[in-house]
């Protein structure tokens, strides 16, 4: 039972079943002794998170020691959250899930110098609502550490390959602009196939399905189904890495469109297969698409493709998706059926001493977990899976799906069957597939036989000239809180993040005035670099 009661300072107190949430003699002197502790006045925070805390003194405390940094608290209790003595920036009080308000209320510099303060009466008061946010926060954490991690990793990789892939496209010749391709397509429900093992079991039920139903597959995917004698209807591909261009080989010659954001590594984009334009929101997309002589498709970003090609269905209007192979999971020693694409790359590499069942080990169970209550045979389940899986077990769907022949990995989306049909889709027969052009009303991409007035780098070079410019005002933004940029500012420091991301976050938690101009600089060297080495390569769409 909450009781309310005034402190001997006067100020108000709250106990819980008995247990004082605040001091009961002076909680604001208390909660302020209790920051100068924890925190040291030059520790460069970015924003204040604080878990529990009754009735808000520490928010008034974070605000007097921190008067610069924005405060989020989640209160753990809502009659608490009513008699509240202070407001922070953003609130949480039980209403809704605490990560979707936390993904919400911080913003992505911010959880990278970020201070985190948890006033343990209150979690001793309500441990299972305190458990509960420290798991969405640790969640969200997490989550952005793997992004930052990610754009570290690929993120000029994602700029050349934008780069690369626009030149290509301005190189075929300008595409008509078709607003109705963002509307209802003609098929009502496809099938998005998957790698993940049990897709075996699916390949005959693939190749039986109704003349009109389309089959779109994720990258990893079409070496199976091409070696069954299935030809998708398109591609969904999103992956940056130059690896992901093996999966698209076997694509050559086929005319299989693919969709694509521009930063997704692409077999030979100049070689003129139909290309479906994706614009998932980065800096780089949304500048070079709005020069490009062609129209995307806006989806928002996503971790993993399957969750994209979801996404992308909900965009144009299908009403309903079946996934096959979407495992989430491996089974035994294999994450992928038979007839795999690493496949050709990792039997070569056999040896005596390193055989292929230890490289398969190596990479399906090492750092991963067994599947518990799953007797058939192991299911291993990796680190990246698990948060993949999570996300298919929490987010609210795009459209209806079933999973067809689902795995252990239990995420919220029902189990279904393909339809079959007497008179099947012939397997690798062109007529006997729905051209993606029949699908959506544009091609995307597709050449017109007329060529752009410019040439495709000067068609680019207002984005690249923007990008330059918006550098010089990186020192002032990473002076200024997040919340308070301007809109160039924020692209200064989006470029920043994305092609020097180490050293933009050592400047970001340090900032200082030489440090700034000189993470400026290099990302200057970097745009010069890799847009003069693309424009002067006259193999725009050859991946190194």
């Amino acid at each position: 039972m909450i009781a309310y009661s005034p402190a001997r300072s006067g100020e108000l107190a709250v106990s819980y079943d008995g247990r004082w949430i605040h001091s009961r003699y002076d909680p604001r002197t208390e909660a302020r002794r209790f920051v100068e502790r924890e925190t040291p006045a030059s520790g460069g925070y970015r924003a204040a998170v604080i878990l529990g805390d009754g009735l808000g003194y520490l928010v008034d405390a974070v605000r007097e020691r921190l008067p610069s940094v924005p405060v989020i608290w989640l209160n753990y209790h809502r009659d608490l959250f009513d008699h509240r003595v202070a407001n922070a920036d953003a609130m949480w009080s039980g209403h809704g899930p605490p990560d979707r308000f936390l993904d919400q209320s911080l913003l992505d510099d911010e959880s990278s110098a970020l201070l985190v303060l948890a006033w343990e009466p209150a979690a001793r008061a309500f441990p299972d609502v305190a458990e509960r946010c420290l798991a969405a926060l640790r969640t969200v954490l997490d989550r952005r550490t793997a992004v930052l991690a990610t754009e570290g990793f690929f993120g000029r990789r994602w700029l050349r390959n934008s780069i690369r892939t626009a030149l290509a496209l301005c190189a075929r010749g300008a595409a008509e602009r078709h607003p109705a391709m963002r509307t209802a397509i003609s098929a009502d429900s496809v099938v998005i196939a998957a790698a993940g093992p049990s897709l075996t079991r699916s390949l005959s039920d693939l190749a039986s399905l109704p003349a009109g139903m389309p089959i779109w597959a994720l990258p990893s995917a079409v070496s199976v189904l091409i070696n069954a004698g299935i030809r998708p209807d398109l591609v969904v591909a999103t992956d940056g890495g130059a690896y992901a261009i093996e999966h698209l080989k076997p694509l050559r010659g086929l005319g299989v469109p693919v969709a694509a954001p521009l930063s997704a590594a692409l077999d030979r984009p100049e070689d003129g297969y139909p290309i479906v334009l994706l614009n998932q929101g980065s800096w780089f997309e949304r500048d070079l698409v709005s020069l490009l002589p062609t129209t995307a498709i806006e989806l928002p970003p996503h971790g993993t493709v399957a969750g994209s090609a979801w996404y992308l269905a909900s965009a144009i209007g299908v009403r309903a998706v079946s996934f096959v192979g979407l495992d989430l999971c491996t089974a035994d020693l294999h994450a992928h059926p038979p007839g795999h694409r690493f496949e050709r790359i990792l039997r070569p590499l056999a040896r005596r001493t390193n055989p292929l069942y230890t490289t398969l080990f190596r990479r399906s169970v090492v750092d991963s977990e067994v599947i518990p209550g799953h007797s058939a045979e192991r299911a291993w389940m990796s680190r990246s899976m698990r948060v993949y899986a999570k996300w298919f077990a929490e987010a609210d769907p795009p459209t209806p799906a079933v999973r067809v022949h689902p795995s252990p990995v239990a995420i919220a989306m029902p189990t279904g069957e393909l339809p079959r049909a007497t008179d099947p889709r012939r397997p690798d027969a062109e007529s006997a597939t729905v051209p993606w052009s029949s699908v959506v009303p544009s091609l995307i991409g597709v050449p017109h036989g007329r060529r752009s007035p410019a040439t495709p780098a000067g068609l680019l070079q207002p984005a690249v000239d923007r990008w330059t410019r918006a550098l010089d005002n990186l020192p002032t933004a990473l002076r200024r809180p997040a919340r308070e940029r301007s809109r160039g500012e924020s692209l200064a420091c989006d470029i920043a993040r994305t092609i020097e991301t180490a050293h933009y976050l050592n400047v970001l938690r340090h900032a200082q005035s030489a440090d700034a101009e000189a993470l400026a600089d290099a990302c200057r060297a970097t745009l010069a670099q890799c847009v003069g080495r693309l424009s002067a390569d006259g193999s725009a769409g050859v991946h190194p």
